[in-house]
């Protein structure tokens, strides 16, 4: 492992006029280089800025130099950006990699932005194998990839798109008074009625079925899974 400096510096950047939004954006960016020296890969150069991190973990025998990016803080909202610059100079072999899935939530409008930008130089192997991007309700990406690649040089690179939908969000949208009634407002009034309690108590158990019954199907779906995974051990 090659010394390097690591300059950061966290920027706080105002929300932008007409935006109306309230909460400053967040301005990531990871600036990674690899060179050969010898017979061996190291660390060339890095610059990172706050929320994005690079660790650096100690490679075994025979494995690639890692990097390994995080975002500190969690995930994407509506105008963060993070930049990401990953370069293999000539002759070397690394990879960088992402240490958990990418979050993208819901925004109020402005578009969360991501650059990715790899080089490889003559003879390098350069890997890029990110985690899955899961993207949220509401959620809105822009994702810009620029791969350059000089002659000999070669590179892996992947990339997963999932979508998800939060329990949290379940919650506030159906348990959250708005202009319309909802369920639990319903259910607290009819509690004060004593004549109305059964049709409480129902209502309420098809609450817990519909929960309830889902973890069940999963539970058995994946413990079969899992037996017959470990039928070879």
């Amino acid at each position: 492992m090659y010394a390097a400096s690591l300059p950061s510096e966290p920027v706080s950047v105002p929300p932008e006029a007409g935006a109306g939004r309230a909460r400053p954006v967040t301005r990531g960016t990871a600036d990674i280089a690899f060179r050969r020296r010898g017979d061996t890969t190291g660390l060339a150069d890095l610059y990172q800025q706050a929320p994005l991190r690079v660790l650096f973990p100690r490679p075994a025998r025979g494995d690639l130099p890692a990097a390994m990016l995080t975002n500190t803080a969690g995930g994407l909202v509506g105008g963060d950006e993070l930049t990401i610059r990953v370069r293999a100079g000539a002759g070397s072999a690394a990879m960088a990699c992402a240490q958990a899935a990418e979050k993208v939530y819901r925004s109020t409008g402005a578009d969360s932005r991501v650059e990715v930008a790899l080089t490889a130089e003559a003879g390098a192997w350069l890997e890029w194998l990110p985690q899955e991007t899961i993207l949220f309700d509401g959620a809105r990406l822009r994702r810009r990839t620029v791969i350059d690649l000089a002659p000999e040089a070669r590179l892996l690179a992947g990339g997963m798109l999932a979508f998800a939908l939060s329990f949290d969000e379940v919650i506030v949208t159906t348990f959250t008074a708005g202009q319309q009634q909802t369920l639990p407002i319903w259910m607290l009034e009819e509690l004060v009625r004593p004549r109305q309690r059964p049709v409480t108590n129902v209502v309420a158990m098809v609450v817990v079925l519909a929960t309830f019954l889902p973890i069940l199907g999963a539970f058995y779906l994946t413990r079969d899974g899992d037996q017959i995974a470990g039928s070879g051990k």
